[in-house]
């Protein structure tokens, strides 16, 4: 109860009913939404006109229209009303405690490069918070946000929704990779001399498969110019087919950095260059976020906070 200075208690309820009143511009419909019978609305508006010794409201064949007093009212009532409801959030927060399980849903590159990173980083830094991921694409993910089955989601595409937040955590570029047999030392191709030669891309990753698509765009070509080979498994299976000869692939970079270092694929430079791979982290647009949800978010903007270097220092950590 919050007391006025007319000496009466005002408590939150009437402000919330008001507020109700204004936002649905009546009586009836502002019953139907608290789930309250509109004589009951009537009360806690009347209520407030005599704990303010003023008119907040006049009813008319338009319906509600607000005093200046009760215009003023509205604009403190949805702050104090908005106030509590994030105190609640936050309270509840901390009730739960932060051992409950945080959800995330990753794209499978994500979760073959940045997953586990962020789970030892979770190891160190917040061991009581337990980690349960989903190992998806983008339609599930975002659509996992939206209805609350996933707290965060750590994509490639960068998702338009309006209730979404989305930042970007780092790049990572694509290379183009192939046999060493088949690569002439110094060698600097361009998109159109790999016309003829079999790219294997994976069936399932839609979103790599879209960055190469709109890196091609960019540069005057289409995916149907190539030899395109589409391959359900894993990237193992194309690296495999790869080294034997059949073909080139992208793969971003830290993918096929051992089989690199170890000489069992090359590197075929472009004159066009490379597609660009970008990390996006997701969630819900929230007026208060639980302590999980602040605790992990955090925690993966320090980790990946030096960009490409901080990525590649904990890569080689």
């Amino acid at each position: 109860m919050i007391k006025s200075l007319f000496g009466m208690e005002i408590d939150l309820l009437s402000l919330r009913v008001f507020v109700a009143v204004v936002e649905k511009g009546s009586l009836s419909e502002a019953a139907r939404s608290l789930g309250l019978t509109q004589p009951a609305v009537t009360y806690q508006v009347k209520r407030l006109e005599e704990s303010f010794g003023l008119p907040i409201v006049k009813r008319g064949k338009l319906g509600i229209r607000l005093t200046p007093a009760g215009e003023t009212l509205y604009r403190y009532a949805k702050r104090l009303t908005d106030l509590h409801d994030e105190l609640m959030a936050v309270m509840e927060g901390y009730r739960e405690g932060v051992s409950e399980t945080l959800k995330v849903g990753a794209c499978p590159v994500a979760g073959e490069l940045i997953l586990p990173m962020i789970a030892d980083a979770l190891k160190d830094h917040h061991p009581e918070l337990k980690l349960s991921t989903q190992i998806s694409y983008f339609p599930p993910i975002l659509d996992g946000l939206l209805s609350g089955e996933l707290d965060v989601g750590i994509i490639e595409i960068r998702a338009r929704h309006k209730g979404i937040m989305v930042e970007e955590l780092l790049k990572e570029p694509f290379l183009l990779v192939a046999s060493p047999d088949q690569v002439t030392e110094g060698a600097n191709l361009s998109l159109k001399d790999l016309q003829g030669t079999k790219i294997f891309l994976r069936e399932e990753a839609v979103g790599i498969k879209a960055i190469v698509e709109d890196f091609l765009n960019s540069k005057g070509m289409r995916l149907n110019d190539f030899e395109v080979v589409s391959v359900a498994g894993s990237n193992e299976a194309i690296k495999k087919m790869i080294k034997e000869g059949m073909g080139v692939s992208f793969f971003p970079m830290e993918m096929v950095r051992q089989d690199l270092e170890r000489g069992e694929l090359k590197e075929i430079p472009l004159k066009e260059g490379v597609p660009v791979l970008k990390f996006f982290l997701a969630y819900r647009k929230r007026r208060v976020y639980s302590q999980k949800v602040e605790m992990f978010i955090g925690l993966v903007k320090d980790l990946f906070a030096g960009g490409q270097k901080g990525y590649k220092d904990a890569f080689v950590s």
